[in-house]
């Protein structure tokens, strides 16, 4: 191979290796994501043009139950080795294991235009780290084709690999194989060996459940706002619960990936001193009802309630460590320097922001929730429904 060449292909496999790395971060980010594991949200997250976990939590994310990330993981590390082994020369016929990486490449191309035109038109959102492997993508194509000895007949080029070089169509079998593999060997970590049979089971309890409550839209923060959504989620949440934090992201990106789901949060402080629910005790150190009540206020002064709430959730631990609310009150101030802190302040301690946080929880006590987070759909509970694969069950049900 020309000295040329050599480096056209070295840039080739720098480039693989690349899209090795961004498509395993997004296949773990599509598992925590998924099953209610994450701590917040993808760094790609710039609004709701570009957000890759739009695109993460979206039922067009798998393919055959696999994510379409770890698919294309298993598929550049393979198209690596192929690559590498026309770079060094280790094997007999290195030219051959050359045009198998050609093809695998064209196929990612391939996958790459259908994936794209699906995040462009059929989502509408745009996932930075998702665009910049489709970058990858045609530059690996290039390099490869570019570099690649010509073949008389690519038939008879294909029928070499059921004949002389076997090995070949057993790295290509290791595409869907160490997809199915690692697929398996990644449930079981986060202990879903079982996942098909729970969500299964969670869904048929919610269908055969009676309605319990039909909650007052006007009470809570609302995520994509319509008259007649086909789904509606509805969340009791404390701010320093750490299920709370996890089950956040998921929550909010499977409604943004469906403009017919609605997310209404309602806060709901295992305090006793701002929540009446009688089983709270006889009251806290106020840090959980000043952290809602906070959002409440940035929501009502300024509508930047989300922003609180994201940020809260965010910072959690640092909030933990507080000694005192009014120091996460200043730190809360301190980062939406739009707010007038005082402003701020001052509709904490008012009546009304109070009787606002007392309303929602009520509504939680009515519908008689045991523990944070709460979940429920379509006024009815949904154990689990902080896993996407749960709510997508359910959502397919409303769909019928």
């Amino acid at each position: 191979m020309e000295n040329k060449n050599k480096k056209i292909l070295l840039l080739g496999l720098i480039s693989t290796l690349i899209a090795v790395g961004i498509h395993t971060y997004l296949t773990m980010k599509y598992y925590s994501l998924n099953f209610g594991f994450a701590s917040g949200f993808s760094a790609c997250n710039i609004n709701s043009l570009f957000n890759c976990d739009a695109t993460t939590a979206s039922s067009y994310s798998q393919f055959l139950g696999l994510p379409i990330a770890l698919w294309g993981a298993c598929l550049n590390l393979i198209l690596f080795l192929f690559l590498s082994i026309s770079y060094t020369g280790f094997a007999e016929r290195p030219d051959r294991a050359h045009r198998a990486g050609l093809i695998l490449s064209a196929v990612s191309v391939l996958a790459t235009l259908i994936m794209g035109s699906i995040s462009t038109f059929a989502l509408g959102v745009i996932c930075l780290f998702c665009l910049a492997t489709y970058i990858l993508s045609f530059l690996i194509l290039f390099c490869a084709w570019k570099t690649s000895e010509k073949t008389k007949s690519w038939a008879d080029e294909i029928g070499n690999y059921f004949t002389e070089e076997k090995w070949i169509l057993v790295l290509f079998a290791f595409v869907p194989v160490g997809s199915f593999i690692s697929n398996n060997m990644i449930r079981s970590n986060y202990g879903l060996s079982r996942l098909d049979s729970i969500v299964a089971e969670k869904t048929l309890n919610w269908v055969q459940d009676k309605k319990i409550e039909q909650f007052d839209p006007q009470q809570g923060l609302v995520l994509q706002g319509q008259d007649k959504p086909t789904m509606t989620i509805v969340e009791f949440a404390d701010y320093l619960c750490p299920h709370c934090k996890h089950a956040y992201p998921s929550l909010h990106v499977f409604t943004q990936a469906r403009p017919d789901v609605q997310l209404i949060f309602k806060t709901f402080p295992l305090d006793g001193s701002c929540n009446p629910d009688p089983n709270m005790g006889p009251g806290g150190d106020g840090l959980r009802c000043k952290l809602s009540l906070a959002t409440i206020c940035l929501e009502k002064l300024y509508k930047q309630g989300w922003e609180s709430h994201h940020f809260i959730f965010d910072h959690q631990e640092e909030f933990y460590s507080l000694n005192k609310p009014d120091e996460a009150l200043q730190k809360i101030c301190e980062n939406f320097p739009k707010a007038d802190c005082d402003q701020v302040k001052q509709c904490i301690g008012s009546e009304d922001a109070l009787n606002t946080l007392k309303r929602q929880a009520q509504e939680g006590i009515k519908a008689k929730i045991s523990g944070t987070p709460s979940i429920f759909v379509n006024g009815k509970l949904l154990n689990g429904g902080q896993a996407i694969p749960i709510l997508e069950s359910v959502y397919r049900e409303l769909k019928k």
